[in-house]
């Protein structure tokens, strides 16, 4: 295992820029516009499939009751939409 800290979206801005050699502004605005739109594609189309990375979809999470261990009184959560990635299993077979 190692001990570095998991990368954040500034070195994915970073990382980026550095490799097409556009500037941080510019970049940021490229990166923010691309995860925009893997997230209104998601859910306006119900899934994505960038192929060879993997796919992104839509998915119901139904209500539930979460009990609080410190307080011990018992909530219900309601039903709600979330996204859910998986990877393509290219890339798993790559990174392993």
């Amino acid at each position: 295992m190692t001990d570095k800290a998991p990368a954040n979206l500034k070195d994915l801005i970073e990382y980026v820029s550095a490799t097409t050699g556009l500037s941080l502004n510019k970049t940021k605005v490229l990166v923010a516009s691309v995860l925009q739109g893997v997230i209104q594609l998601t859910e306006h189309q119900g899934a994505l499939t960038i192929r060879d990375f993997g796919k992104f979809e839509t998915r119901y999470q139904k209500s539930r009751f979460h009990s609080n261990p410190l307080g011990g009184g018992a909530k219900q959560l309601p039903a709600k939409k979330t996204i859910h990635f998986k990877l393509s299993r290219k890339l798993i077979k790559d990174a392993i």
